[in-house]
């Protein structure tokens, strides 16, 4: 058996079918924005959506919020997690978001205060260290979330403080990972972007905007691996790479972090930026969803396969197969070819193929990125009790800038 081709084909398949599951509907059925309101019934849950702003800034609210759960666990729990016992292991270690401000703070946000409390009654590591530093080294800040915040400029990176600070952050993490026995774990990163690229501290440090990525962790030999997107790429700017720089430098003792750039300089949004921006949360999003489904997949054929050929796949380093993921993203993104064709009754029915053409349409590509994006939205408020749904809710209309209609 050549493990190197089977999941490769794994990666390569999950990609065309995931760009086809959001184009057209197993029916072979154009999929367009009315068609997924009506199938996740949005309307009579209380959200109008008109347009793809409107999904854009619907997508932003889901992800950027501390409400309920983030869609990104949502998605964990259905694919990874087979059984309820699994799932609450996993409620154990998720919920927590990496937070950089080159030029203030590094922080690590947990949900809520019973996320953060149950960091401290799982780790005494944890507990004994903010115990004995808080105020110095780390500052907790309790606000809708809880932040435990470390001071950070990244112009001083040779200092000891830094240093050690670099060490400290990524043994929290090791052990919040810990805390549950999945060796899948997801962690939302959210970076400030000034309007001084150089990042030069002034007395006007004005911030541009947030850019919003993924690292995904592997648990291999008792050693988490992370893998870093970035949907904009391998940019060749100073920004750029001091960000790559310190997310880089985030190694220590049981945790490694390898940015995803080697296969792609240019990332999808950089490649559609004459057509929208501004999507980073979709592309990282629609990665990190191939990424699981590829796990899932590899786990599937290791239980019907695994003891007869006497290899697990999903127990293999999977290192060297991640810039797979984003290869095919890229390059099948801009080779799908809209086929049309007329059914039996003369219905106009759709086809996708993947093939090299002179002039991309762009816009199905965009199309593709956002009718995913309006699946997300339906199927985690599909997923959320009334309770969480009735919170989101109230948290999207508090922070709409009133380009959106409401059913109350």
């Amino acid at each position: 058996m050549n493990s190197d081709k089977i999941i490769k084909k794994i990666i390569e398949q999950v990609v065309m079918n995931k760009i086809k599951s959001n184009l057209i509907d197993k029916k072979d059925n154009l999929i367009t924005l009315e068609s997924l309101k009506k199938k996740f019934d949005i309307e009579k849950k209380g959200l109008v959506i008109n347009n793809i702003k409107n999904i854009k800034d619907i997508f932003r609210y889901v992800e950027n919020n501390n409400v309920v759960s983030k869609s990104v666990d949502i998605l964990y729990k259905t694919f990874i997690s087979n059984n309820i016992s699994e799932q609450n292991e996993y409620e154990k270690c998720s919920g927590y978001e990496l937070y950089i401000d080159p030029l203030n703070s590094i922080d690590i946000i947990c949900k809520n205060e019973k996320d953060y409390n149950r960091i401290l009654d799982g780790s005494s590591k944890i507990k004994n260290f903010i115990n004995k530093y808080e105020n110095e080294y780390v500052n907790i800040i309790k606000e809708n979330d809880v932040s435990i915040s470390f001071d950070f400029n990244i112009n001083n990176m040779d200092d000891n403080y830094h240093t050690f600070i670099l060490k400290v952050i990524p043994d929290m993490l090791n052990d919040i990972f810990s805390l549950c026995n999945n060796d899948i774990i997801p962690l939302q990163i959210r970076l400030v972007v000034y309007d001084r690229k150089d990042l030069i501290s002034s007395e006007k440090d004005n911030i541009l905007g947030y850019h919003r990525t993924f690292i995904v962790f592997k648990k291999f030999n008792n050693i988490y691996t992370g893998y870093y997107y970035d949907p904009e790429g391998n940019k060749n700017t100073y920004y750029t790479n001091l960000i790559n720089e310190l997310i880089n430098k985030l190694n220590y003792k049981n945790m490694k972090i390898k940015p995803i750039i080697e296969s792609c300089p240019i990332g999808i949004q950089s490649l559609l930026k004459d057509v929208d921006i501004g999507l980073c949360a979709i592309y990282s999003h629609f990665w990190y969803h191939c990424f699981i489904e590829v796990i899932y997949i590899i786990k599937k054929y290791d239980k019907k396969y695994g003891n007869k050929y006497n290899v697990k796949l999903h127990e293999i380093d999977i290192s060297n197969y991640i810039n797979y993921i984003n290869k095919f993203i890229v390059e099948f993104s801009f080779k799908i070819n809209l086929d049309t064709y007329l059914d039996k009754d003369n219905n106009k029915k759709y086809s996708i193929s993947f093939k090299d053409v002179k002039d991309v349409n762009k816009q199905i590509i965009i199309n593709m990125f956002f009718n995913y994006a309006m699946y997300i939205i339906g199927f985690v408020f599909n997923k959320l009790s009334q309770d969480d749904e009735n919170k989101l809710l109230k948290y999207i209309k508090l922070h709409d800038k009133g380009n959106l209609s409401w059913n109350y």
